[in-house]
C-alpha cells in the first residue's frame, strides 16, 4: 500500500487526525474488499448488476470462442459478438472492447475456470489501475486539496467500492481517465493523457465526465485551455466511434437483436426524465453516491466545521458546482434509465473523494467540538456498515442456504462431464430457454438461444420444445436431445 506521507502535498496529515484515521480506515476496507473479491470469483455473479456483468463476460468468452473454435468467417476478429447468438453470428455494435479482448485468453482454462480467472484479472486490473491514479496525481493538489491522498479513497468508498470487484468496463474506464486527467494536470505528458483518455471514452463514454475536473485548474482558463490540447482530440474520436463506427458495424455485421445500449436519449428528454423522479434522484445523490446515511454524516460534519469557521466554503462550492454538472451530464444523456445503472455515474467519485478529503481536514481542526467525534465515529460506521453488507452479500454463495437459487458453476461441469458425447467447445450453438443475458451459455461455455440445434440445455422447470426429450437434469438444469428426425414427426422410443 502507498505511503501517502511521502507526497509532499500532504506532508503534515498527521495535523488532520479524523482524515488520518479515515485513511486507515480505507486501507483496511479496501484491503478486505480484494480479499472479498478473491473468494467472490468462485461464486456465482453477485448484484448490483448481474446481467451487465454476464454479458460483458459473454462478449469476452465469445471472443475466444471463435478465435480458437468456431468456423473461420469474413468477420473480422475484433468484431464484438455476444454469446446469446442463436442461428446467427451474433455481432453487433457496443462499446470498444478493449477490456473483453485483452481478457479473452482466461477462456484458455475452460468454462469451469475461465469465469473465475477472468473475474481475478479484472480484480489485479482495478488494482493496478487504481496504482497508477495514486502515482499519476503524486505531489498535485486540486483547489489545495492533496489529489493523490484524496483518490487513495475511491476503491473503499460508496460506488467505488461496491464496483470494486465486478466485471464491468466502468471502473476500468473511469481510472484511465483520471489517470489522464492526472498526467497531463501539470501540462506534462499529454501524450499519454490522449491515449488513456482515448481508451477510456471508447470503452464507456460515461467516463468523460471525469475530464469535468480539468475546470478546477489551478491556473483557471489558461489551464483549462491546455488540457483541452489531449481532452478535445480524444473526445472527438470517442464520438467518431459511438456515430460513424457503431453505424458501421451495424450496417455490415449485425445480424441479431442489439443488446447493448449506446445511443444517448435526446438531451432535453433525458433531463426531463431524471429531474421529473426527484426522490429517485435523491435516493442516487443520498444513498448510492456513498453509502446509505452517507450525505446525512457527511452533511454533519461539514456544519460542525462551518460553523467552527474551519472549512473555506470556496473549495466545497467548486467541487459541488463541478459534481452538479456531472450528475446532470449524465442525466441528460439516459435520463431515468440511469437510475437503475448507477455505474454510470463513477464518474462523480473522484469529486466526491475531493469533497470528503476537504471536510475530513477542515473537522480535524475541530476535534474538540462536542460533537465533532461523535459525527465522526456515526460517519465511520455507516460507512464500514455498508461495506461490510457488500462483502457478505458476495460471498454468501459459499453459504448454500444463502445461494437464493444461484446457478452454480459446479451444476454445468457436472453434465459436461456426464455427457462427453455431446459438441461441448466445439464452437457449436446449443438450444436453450430464450436469454437475453447468456447466462446459462457463460456457465457451459456455450452460445445459446438456438431453435434449430440437435442439443441444448434449459432451465429445470422450463417447457422442453416439440418432439425433444431430457438427457439429463441437475437441481436447476436439465439437457435436452432433439433428434433431427423429429422434425417429421418421429419421437425417439
Amino acid at each position: 500500500m502507498p505511503h501517502l506521507h511521502s507526497d509532499r502535498t500532504d506532508q503534515h496529515a498527521k495535523v488532520y487526525p479524523f482524515y488520518q484515521r479515515a485513511l486507515y480506515v480505507a486501507g483496511v476496507i479496501l484491503a478486505c474488499r480484494t480479499l472479498s473479491g478473491v473468494f467472490a470469483a468462485f461464486t456465482p455473479l453477485e448484484h448490483p448488476h448481474i446481467w451487465r456483468q454476464t454479458d460483458t463476460l459473454g462478449v469476452t468468452l465469445r471472443f475466444w470462442s471463435r478465435w480458437t473454435l468456431e468456423p473461420a468467417t469474413a468477420t473480422p476478429w475484433f468484431i464484438p459478438a455476444v454469446l446469446n447468438s442463436g442461428d446467427h453470428g451474433g455481432y453487433m455494435p457496443m462499446e470498444a472492447p478493449f477490456l473483453n479482448l485483452l481478457l479473452a485468453p482466461c477462456f484458455a482454462a475452460g468454462p469451469t475456470y475461465g469465469v473465475p480467472l477472468a473475474r481475478l484479472c479484472i480484480l489485479m486490473l482495478h488494482l493496478c489501475a487504481w496504482w497508477g491514479i495514486l502515482a499519476a496525481w503524486r505531489n498535485k493538489t486540486i483547489l489545495g486539496l492533496p489529489a493523490r491522498s484524496a483518490f487513495f479513497f475511491l476503491p473503499a468508498v460508496g460506488m467505488g467500492s461496491l464496483y470494486f470487484t465486478k466485471f464491468i468496463p466502468d471502473v476500468l474506464a473511469n481510472a484511465l481517465a483520471l489517470i489522464a486527467v492526472g498526467l497531463a494536470w501539470q501540462r506534462t505528458h499529454m501524450l499519454s493523457a490522449f491515449l488513456l483518455a482515448t481508451v477510456a471514452l471508447l470503452s464507456k463514454p460515461t467516463a468523460g465526465i471525469t475530464f469535468l475536473l480539468c475546470l478546477l485548474h489551478p491556473q483557471g482558463i489558461r489551464g483549462m485551455l491546455a488540457m483541452t490540447q489531449w481532452g478535445i482530440p480524444a473526445t472527438l474520436l470517442g464520438i467518431l466511434y459511438y456515430t460513424f463506427g457503431t453505424e458501421w458495424m451495424r450496417e455490415t455485421f449485425t445480424d441479431t437483436a442489439e443488446l447493448f445500449k449506446i445511443a444517448p436519449k435526446p438531451l432535453i428528454q433525458g433531463m426531463g426524465e431524471f429531474f421529473s423522479q426527484p426522490l429517485l434522484a435523491f435516493n442516487l445523490i443520498a444513498n448510492d453516491f456513498l453509502f446509505p446515511g452517507g450525505l446525512f454524516a457527511t452533511a454533519l460534519l461539514a456544519i460542525v466545521s462551518w460553523q467552527s469557521h474551519h472549512m473555506p466554503l470556496r473549495p466545497f462550492l467548486s467541487l459541488g458546482a463541478v459534481l452538479s454538472l456531472q450528475i446532470c451530464c449524465i442525466a441528460a444523456l439516459d435520463g431515468e434509465h440511469s437510475f437503475g445503472h448507477t455505474y454510470y455515474y463513477l464518474g462523480v467519485m473522484p469529486t466526491l473523494t475531493l469533497m470528503l478529503t476537504h471536510i475530513l481536514r477542515a473537522v480535524s481542526t475541530v476535534n474538540a467540538h462536542a460533537h465533532a467525534n461523535k459525527f465522526f465515529i456515526l460517519f465511520c460506521l455507516l460507512w464500514v456498515g455498508a461495506n461490510i453488507n457488500t462483502i457478505a452479500t458476495e460471498i454468501s454463495a459459499y453459504i448454500p442456504a444463502l445461494q437464493r437459487g444461484r446457478l452454480a458453476q459446479k451444476e454445468c461441469s457436472q453434465l459436461i462431464h456426464a455427457h462427453p458425447q455431446l459438441p461441448w467447445q466445439q464452437g457449436f450453438t446449443f438450444r436453450s430457454d430464450f436469454e437475453r443475458y447468456p447466462s446459462l451459455g457463460l456457465c457451459f461455455g456455450e452460445r445459446q438461444n438456438s431453435q434449430l440445434a440437435e442439443y441444448g440445455f434449459y432451465w429445470k422447470q422450463s417447457r422442453l420444445p416439440p418432439g425433444c426429450y431430457t438427457l439429463d437434469t441437475s437441481p436447476h438444469l436439465r439437457l435436452i436431445h432433439c433428434p433431427p428426425a423429429t422434425t417429421i414427426g418421429q419421437l425417439p422410443q
